[in-house]
């Protein structure tokens, strides 16, 4: 394990975050940017999709962070992880996936040399993003605190992925060695869970001050059925002025998705916490006993409809495939009645 400071990873990225002057679009005016939007226009090429605009929670690129300081839905909630448990390292296989061009994403340690994280991640104004270092384990972005750093040594995005669309939005990062750190437990295909119960979201993402995070955040949300989640969003109206969207018959929630929402709070993952986990939380204060039960994809706005999420049980064997063809190890979880090892 080393000890470092972020700080040289994503300097020029936070200096960018920290800039008060207005993004710029090709004709040098100030470009706007919309309360319901998830993303950045810019951020990635059209391809003429509603969903090319509307809903991705995009990894974090320069572009992104100067227009959303200017105007953004913002969440509520939001705690920083070190703050509450007292030092102690809770969510020690949340991952940053970093690159030299100033983009990141989040992510989740699934074996020894593989995470998981949003496929759309892989996607960018260029085409794809390739990024080049995982830092495991990280709960600062200034100062010295402890991860792990690791190489990519591939990137696989589900074989049912379609570029600009959101269903089986997953992708597994094999890394260029092997960590120490526990990984996370995936759900088992047959997992259920409760209307209303209350499963965690952690991240660097933007916070309701409309700027990007420097710690590692916590905030609770609450499941709800597919069914709940699709009569929600059908009540989503376009603007007014907003002729892009008028014939548009509104998001589709697939089987390989799940939603939760805790709006009337404020309580949501927003522009950069993308391919982060949804967790199902155990006892254990270091997080052996959770369960990843989705991948933080997309939503319309932060806060103001629900948060939908990659079902993890829906794909859990595809991984567990992946993970192995490379040789690695899989957690023993049978603390959390999840055995990922069959």
């Amino acid at each position: 394990m080393r000890a470092f400071s972020i700080f040289a990873v994503l300097s020029t990225f936070l200096q960018f975050v920290l800039s008060a002057s207005p993004l710029s679009d090709e004709a040098g005016e100030s470009a706007p940017f919309s309360e319901n939007l998830r993303h950045d226009h810019a951020a990635r090429p059209s391809t003429n999709s509603p969903w090319d605009r509307l809903v991705r929670r995009q990894p974090i690129a320069e572009s992104n962070l100067r227009r959303a300081q200017e105007k953004i839905a913002k969440i509520h909630g939001g705690t920083p992880v070190s703050e509450k448990y007292n030092g102690v390292r809770r969510y020690p296989y949340y991952v940053l996936s970093v690159n030299t061009r100033n983009i990141f994403c989040g992510g989740v340690l699934i074996a020894d040399n593989a995470i998981m994280t949003a496929a759309h991640c892989h996607e960018d104004v260029a085409g794809v993003v390739v990024f080049e270092e995982v830092l495991i384990g990280i709960q600062n972005l200034f100062g010295v605190n402890e991860y792990e750093r690791f190489g990519v040594k591939k990137m696989l995005q589900h074989h049912q992925y379609v570029k600009g669309e959101t269903d089986n939005d997953y992708m597994i990062i094999i890394l260029d060695g092997k960590t120490s750190l526990t990984p996370i437990c995936m759900a088992c295909r047959d997992q259920k869970l409760e209307r209303d119960q209350s499963l965690n979201i952690i991240g660097f993402g933007i916070t309701e001050q409309g700027i990007l995070s420097t710690q590692l955040l916590e905030t609770d949300v609450k499941y709800i059925t597919n069914h709940q989640c699709r009569a929600l969003y059908e009540q989503w109206e376009p603007g007014e002025d907003d002729d892009f969207y008028q014939d548009w018959d509104g998001p589709e929630i697939t089987n390989n998705m799940l939603c939760a929402d805790s709006s009337e709070e404020g309580k949501d993952a927003c522009q950069g916490d993308s391919g982060g986990p949804l967790i199902l939380t155990g006892e254990d204060p270091t997080g052996k006993e959770d369960v990843l039960v989705g991948l933080i994809s997309w939503g319309i706005g932060c806060g103001t409809y629900p948060g939908v999420y990659a079902r993890i049980n829906n794909r859990v064997v595809w991984a567990q495939r992946v993970v192995k063809r490379f040789g690695g190890t899989l957690p023993e979880c049978k603390k959390c009645g999840c055995p990922n090892a069959n």
